[in-house]
């Protein structure tokens, strides 16, 4: 082997000879494809005419459907416990989009992701609710309580409570007493 083969095994070699292809690496032989024949690079759309995949936000009549559907379908004297994940949440997901007043269909994902926030969330102020009432402060109404509860949650979490109208369907729930 010579120098000069030895010098063409380079890459910066390839850029500077012209490249003798095989027909059989090119396509037919008699119509060598060349970059012309390429198909054009997709159409990418400026970030400000992007369609959104992701929906609208949760309004509180559809936080509110959801929690009575939840309640409903996971407190079922039938089937009560002895469903799986997934036959709950696609009842859950059935019902809710039969009956929201939207046009927005929220997917099965989408409905559990809502629901953790919500129980999350609420799992947090029932506790600081639990250490209010738990003071036995004399004087307190349930409202002083309640406002009381909020004020807590809101110094603990940095954000004020937002599921408020889901409480009010939860709290005479079993779990969350």
């Amino acid at each position: 082997m010579d120098s000069e083969e030895h010098g063409n095994m380079f890459f910066t070699s390839l850029l500077t000879q012209e490249p003798e292809l095989d027909h059989i690496y090119v396509g037919q032989g008699e119509h060598p494809v060349t970059l012309d024949d390429s198909p054009p690079p997709p159409q990418v759309q400026p970030p400000s005419q992007r369609k959104s995949v992701r929906g609208a936000n949760s309004t509180p009549e559809e936080d509110k459907l959801l929690v009575s559907t939840w309640l409903n379908s996971s407190i079922d004297a039938i089937q009560g416990t002895d469903q799986k994940h997934a036959q709950l949440w696609k009842k859950v997901s059935q019902y809710f989009n039969d009956y929201k007043e939207s046009t927005n269909e929220r997917s099965v994902g989408s409905l559990i992701h809502r629901w953790s926030a919500i129980q999350k969330a609420t799992n947090k102020f029932c506790t600081k609710l639990a250490q209010v009432e738990g003071l036995n402060q004399s004087g307190m109404t349930e409202q002083d309580k309640f406002d009381k509860a909020k004020v807590m949650y809101q110094s603990l979490e940095k954000m004020a409570y937002q599921f408020e109208h889901c409480w009010h369907l939860l709290k005479d729930q079993p779990k969350w007493n």
